[in-house]
């Protein structure tokens, strides 16, 4: 398994781009407006 090079956080379930190769215009018809918690965000940092 090759290592990782890049690593990213969504911390708002939300976007208002419409990139081509991007799955959230399908997924936003399912999926509520959200933030990531404090304590997540804090948890994620090294």
């Amino acid at each position: 398994m090759p290592k990782l090079k890049v690593v990213e956080f969504q911390t708002v379930s939300y976007c208002n781009s419409d990139c081509l190769i991007c799955p959230w215009s399908q997924l936003k018809k399912h999926a509520t407006l959200k933030y990531m918690d404090e304590k997540t965000w804090s948890n994620l940092l090294f």
